[in-house]
Parts: structure tokens; C-alpha cells; sequence
């Protein structure tokens, strides 16, 4: 079975090494044989407070069903300052 899905997120932050932490995804997707997605992204606040609205995400694609869903993440950057060789290939790459 051949699926195909494009999505696009926005977040109000300039570096992806702001988006570490947690952050929930909420939202839906519907379709009969071509799809359309959407979520709300919010960061992670104190106990005290609402989590942040820090974006939104939508997709598209070819597929069927209904789907409504919650999810939390957690976004680790595992490359902030790379060494040796892997470092320098990636300075060379970008």
C-alpha cells in the first residue's frame, strides 16, 4: 500500500534548540482517500500555569479514517556541539 503525507510546522521560535522539552500535540485528521491533518503545539509549563501555544502543524496525504489524537513529545538535540571527525563532516556538509 503506497501512502504519501506532506506536513508543515510552525513555531514561534528561531532555533530548534529552543523546542527542547515537552510539548503536547493536539489535534485531528479526516479523509476518504485524501486527508487533511491539524494540530495545536504547546510547550510544557510550570504546574501553576497553562502550557505555552508555541505553534501549529498541518498535513496532508492520501489515506482513509478518522483520527483524533493527544500526544506529548519530548525533543532532545543530540548534536548541539559535535567533535572529531562526525563534527567536521557536518561543518563541511553546512
Amino acid at each position: 500500500m503506497l501512502v504519501l503525507f506532506v506536513s508543515t510546522q510552525i513555531t514561534k521560535f528561531s532555533s530548534v534548540d529552543e523546542l527542547e522539552g515537552l510539548s503536547t500535540y493536539l489535534g485531528s485528521a479526516i479523509g476518504d482517500g485524501a486527508y487533511i491533518s491539524a494540530d495545536v503545539i504547546t510547550a510544557l509549563a510550570d504546574s501553576e500555569q497553562d502550557d505555552e501555544f508555541i505553534g501549529a502543524q498541518v498535513g496532508v496525504g492520501i489515506g482513509y479514517g478518522v483520527d483524533v489524537h493527544c500526544i506529548r513529545t519530548k525533543t532532545i538535540t543530540i548534536m548541539k556541539n559535535p567533535k572529531g571527525l562526525i563534527g567536521k563532516i557536518l561543518e563541511w556538509i553546512f
